[in-house]
């Protein structure tokens, strides 16, 4: 038995993958998997690992030549390998290879879905639910994709976090000052400079951006450029050190803001809500998202427009009860972990069997 795990980049843009990798490794299974190293990295590559070196530039008509040279590469490897079953992360990879998958290994590939980008298009929404018709069975990073998706008997909710999870992680809230945190990727830019443009330059509430960004950091470029003095710009971090430094930057609202506009952004239930439930702090979320019925279920913390965030936040801090809050969030985090437990299950399964 050996299996192919698919990914679409590097390791470090994907924290999903980890989740299958584990689970790999914990099953002692033969596996390879292969990345993308599509920003020029200098990243090692590992023991088992197919890596295709090929830097993807934004240029439309580029990416187009990107993509089909990956599909190339990787149907080579592919067929001179014969896999046994194969783990497919996200749309694109799976949409390019979909018929592929199809004719080789129908009822026994696992599509793990998490981005809805082009499913305006009504070709490429009829391809997604016929891999999703044609797999063992599909996952899905967040409920709000079920509006999107057929097929609902085969699909199962995954969430970005170990369904061994230690409750203990709590992070003291305290109020004195209002300090807002983003980890992760940075972008969406034009809704951040907007809610940074609302408090610019307040002594008492701080913006913490740590994390990375493809190519040029155009929110840094925005704040030094307009001598904003309360957004401060932090170094990547690891997962094992995150907890740490929300403790340390004192942050007691998750920015999870993406705004209405995008499709895709509405669907979402990104990495940051993970965060809020793991270490007990509340979330700022945009209205008329997925994010919004689940911060609106649980109460774990507001919804907002641009127009009305200033006072959503004065009214939340003033209402505050801890002890309510913490048993929300547990709640919210018990009813996740129940899901993990299902899929990981339904994955080993696939795996072993």
């Amino acid at each position: 038995m050996k299996i192919a795990l698919i990914g679409f980049s590097t390791k470090e843009y994907m924290p999903y993958f980890r989740f299958y990798k584990n689970i790999l490794d914990e099953l002692n299974v033969d596996y390879d998997f292969f990345t993308w190293n599509r920003y020029g990295d200098n990243i090692k590559i590992e023991e088992n690992e197919f890596r295709f070196e090929y830097f993807c530039k934004e240029n439309k008509l580029k990416k187009v030549v990107a993509f089909v040279k990956w599909k190339q590469w990787i149907k080579q490897i592919l067929d001179r390998k014969k896999y046994d079953k194969i783990i497919i992360l996200t749309s694109i990879p799976a949409f390019l290879l979909h018929k592929y998958l199809i004719k080789n290994y129908k009822n026994n590939y696992v599509f793990d879905y998490r981005d809805s980008t082009y499913e305006k298009i009504p070709y490429y929404r009829k391809v997604i639910n016929c891999l999703i018709k044609n797999s063992k069975f599909s996952c899905i990073s967040s409920k709000g994709f079920l509006d999107l998706l057929d097929h609902s008997d085969k699909i199962y909710p995954i969430h970005n976090m170990s369904y061994e999870i230690n409750q203990n992680q709590t992070i003291p809230i305290n109020f004195s000052e209002i300090n807002i945190g983003y980890f992760g990727i940075f972008n969406y830019y034009d809704i951040n400079k907007k809610l940074i443009d609302t408090f610019k330059n307040e002594n008492n509430i701080k913006f913490y951006y740590v994390g990375s960004c493809v190519g040029e950091n155009v929110l840094k470029k925005y704040v030094e450029g307009n001598n904003i003095n309360n957004v401060k710009f932090k170094p990547p971090y690891s997962d094992d050190n995150k907890r740490d430094l929300y403790k340390k930057y004192k942050i007691n609202f998750i920015n999870a803001a993406y705004g209405n506009n995008s499709f895709n952004a509405t669907k979402l239930t990104p990495n940051k809500l993970y965060d809020s439930l793991f270490y007990k702090i509340p979330i700022i979320v945009s209205k008329n998202t997925h994010l919004e019925k689940i911060v609106d279920k649980y109460d774990i913390g507001i919804a907002v427009d641009l127009n009305d965030i200033r006072e959503k936040i004065n009214i939340y801090i003033k209402s505050f009860n801890y002890e309510k809050f913490s048993k929300n969030i547990d709640l919210c985090l018990n009813e996740m972990l129940n899901e993990q437990v299902t899929v990981v299950n339904k994955i080993k399964e696939y795996i072993t069997l």
